[in-house]
């Protein structure tokens, strides 16, 4: 019953809280935002109760005197043992880039072994004194196990989970949109395909398993089967000290409960994931949008007056300048596209712009390191702060054609990249005892 009870659905516990929360405003204004909200919240565990062969139960702990032992398989074919969180991505200001997605990241399990040592303390007296008439009531059921004193109680409290195992090997990765207002939404199957190129999904398929695991052996469910125990009493007809059915003594708090740093990770994970896809949806989304198309002379054609202003002519440097000017140029252009053996591989050669890159501005790991020591997010029980935004590639242009004069005071660039990228360093902290991970 205790599932039933807690979320209103036999078989589902769910956590009504916030893992992450922003909400951003002035900081994202000069990108056309005017307000970005983001959540990954409302954890929840489906399908517990789909118990299958081999199944041993309430067998005595031979160490413990009030523990009992229990192993069972959970999750079959047709309703799969379900792990899930949902994640929230909403924006207002431009057109182009309003939006509000909320989406479910899920996780499904089937044939799952699970090992449960539960903790349960009867209290002799009300059992034997069961009377018949209360006997299909489960709150009076409940009522014989000890209550205990205050939410927060685990060792004096009349149930609880003392471990909780589980083992898998059959999983299905799932994102889907429950609520959402953004039309390029049919690029998700593609960005959940690149997911799965990457090993990504792996990886979350494990962690939001172990979230959830995390979470049943939390504080936070302890509450508040508590609170389920606290009320027993108040709601069973043959109880002293019975009050009324729908009687509540207390509500367990909604706070983060207290999580290992790898729950705090898959939070950090999910995130990202959630971001991810909400750029690139965006991204879409605005292409669709029609976008003045700056011509290379737009500015050009707006300069009145030049010769007045006695501005160089490009196109005509030898005059304007000198001979040396163009001479010059001509030179830097040259010499930063000759090919020249790269001193990081005497084997292969590269362009001198990109040895260059390498020696002057580059890390010895090839980022173009930026320190963001100010820029972080805090709530929830969690830090979040971005520690350094790198920017990965600038060594590896094919192609650079610079300084091409196409009008008198208009010089043109093209450089292409064969690759490019940004890697973001993260400092994760819980907030409870200010211990930090990057």
């Amino acid at each position: 019953p205790f599932t039933k009870l807690q979320s209103g659905s036999a078989g589902t516990l769910s956590f009504p809280l916030d893992l992450a929360s922003v909400f951003l405003t002035d900081s994202v204004s000069k990108f056309g935002i005017d307000t970005l909200g983001f959540r990954v919240f409302d954890p929840k565990v489906e399908n517990m109760d789909t118990m299958d062969a081999p199944i041993e139960l309430f067998v005595p702990n031979s160490t413990k005197a009030f523990v009992f032992d229990n192993y069972a398989t959970l999750g079959t074919d047709q309703r799969k043992l379900r792990f899930g969180v949902k994640g929230l991505l909403a924006t207002e200001g431009e057109p182009s880039f309003a939006m509000s997605n909320e989406m479910d990241i899920s996780v499904e399990l089937a044939g799952s072994d699970a090992w449960v040592s539960l903790m349960a303390k009867v209290n002799a007296t009300s059992l034997f004194n069961f009377p018949i008439r209360d006997i299909t009531n489960v709150h009076c059921w409940l009522n014989t196990l000890a209550t205990p004193a205050f939410l927060g109680e685990s060792e004096q409290t009349g149930f609880s989970i003392r471990s909780l195992l589980l083992s898998t090997s059959l999983t299905n990765f799932n994102v889907s949109c429950t609520s959402c207002t953004s039309p390029s939404l049919v690029v998700l199957p593609e960005v959940l395909g690149s997911f799965k190129d990457y090993g990504i999904s792996n990886v979350l398929e494990r962690r939001l398993v172990n979230l959830g695991l995390d979470l049943l052996r939390s504080d936070f469910t302890q509450a508040y089967m508590n609170s389920i125990l606290m009320d027993a009493k108040l709601r069973c007809p043959h109880s002293p000290t019975y009050t009324g059915p729908d009687v509540s003594s207390v509500s367990p708090s909604l706070k983060l409960p207290s999580l290992p740093y790898e729950a705090l990770e898959t939070v950090a994970l999910a995130s990202t994931l959630i971001l991810e896809i909400g750029v690139v949806v965006a991204a879409e989304a605005h292409e669709s949008y029609d976008m003045d198309t700056t011509a290379p002379l737009s500015g050009q054609n707006k300069l009145t007056g030049t010769e007045e202003k006695h501005l160089i002519d490009f196109t005509s440097l030898d005059t304007s300048v000198g001979e040396w000017a163009k001479s010059g140029i001509e030179y830097i252009i040259g010499y930063l596209n000759e090919v020249v053996p790269d001193p990081n591989n005497p084997d292969s050669s590269d362009l001198r712009v990109n040895t260059l890159l390498r020696s002057s501005l580059l890390s010895d790991t090839g980022y173009f390191l930026m320190a963001m020591e100010e820029l972080g997010i805090a709530g929830a029980g969690m830090e979040v702060s971005f520690k350094e935004l790198n920017i990965v590639g600038l060594d590896t242009i094919s192609e650079l054609n610079i300084l091409n004069a196409i009008a008198p005071q208009t010089l043109q660039n093209e450089v292409t990249w064969k690759n490019l990228g940004i890697n973001a360093v993260v400092s994760l902290m819980s907030t409870s005892d200010h211990n930090g991970r990057n």
